[in-house]
């Protein structure tokens, strides 16, 4: 189902051993098959599973011959990767531009760009086997249930957790220093306290990539020395649920 568009949804499903792709326009009232030219890029017999919206309208399809795409409701797809990979779950989060594939043998991957390429997430994942997916954009979690009636929670992103802390960062200016300090992320609902913290002068940073860099770690305060007295600077830190890809904190 569409959030922006209710009566949009996407169905699975399989007849005669083929896999099938259907589209409503009027929230289930009328279906149209949109399998179009799935059966050339999947000869033989093949099991559709899961179906998703990602950005711009894209549709992505999971199935037993791996992940495929459609940038145009159905009309057309495209190979998208994992290749005779089972995918039997699929996730987008519009917060983080991914999307991620749950499957049958080999666990969970992510794609941040649309499927072009795909990057394992199985750390600390005991079991591989996949069922299902879903995601809390609120909290920033993935959920996993497994054929065990198992539930696993990965956290993705900064979400505050129920419970969990408000973020703060303070930048406390002396005469040729900034003195920083920021709240724990992990009592905040994330699993890593890494933070990345960066400054410019003509305005705070936009990307974990702008600016000067300043700190990146684990510490809670951090002493900017050595800066010119008198002139403006914009600090801003960054999050990471990995230690390697940095987000936004929580609000």
């Amino acid at each position: 189902m569409s959030p922006a568009n209710p009566s949009l949804v996407y169905a699975v499903g399989t007849s005669s051993y083929t896999g099938k792709v259907y589209r409503s326009d009027n929230a289930g009232g009328s279906w149209t098959d949109r399998t179009a030219n799935l059966g050339s890029l999947q000869p033989g017999s093949w099991t559709a599973y899961a179906v998703c919206l990602g950005a711009s309208g894209r549709v992505f399809l999971g199935s037993s011959r791996g992940v495929y795409r459609s940038s145009n409701g159905g009309v057309s797809w495209e190979n998208a990767g994992l290749n005779n990979t089972s995918t039997v779950a699929l996730a987008y989060s519009p917060t983080a531009g991914v999307l991620y594939a749950g499957t049958g043998s080999y666990g969970v991957y992510q794609s941040a760009d649309g499927g072009d390429s795909w990057e394992e997430m199985n750390q600390g994942l005991v079991f591989r086997q996949c069922s299902a997916l879903a995601l809390d954009e609120t909290s920033g979690c993935l959920l996993l249930s497994t054929p065990g009636s198992s539930v696993w929670r990965r956290r993705l992103w900064a979400g505050v957790a129920p419970g969990g802390d408000t973020f703060w960062f303070r930048a406390t200016a002396l005469t040729n220093n900034v003195l920083l300090r920021w709240h724990d992320p992990t009592a905040c609902g994330l699993s890593n306290a890494t933070v990345r913290i960066r400054r410019d002068t003509g305005g705070y940073p936009q990307n974990p990539s702008d600016g000067t860099p300043v700190y990146q770690g684990t510490a809670r305060i951090w002493d900017d020395a050595g800066l010119t007295p008198y002139q403006p600077y914009y600090y801003t830190i960054w999050v990471s649920h990995d230690g390697t890809t940095f987000l936004p904190p929580p609000p």
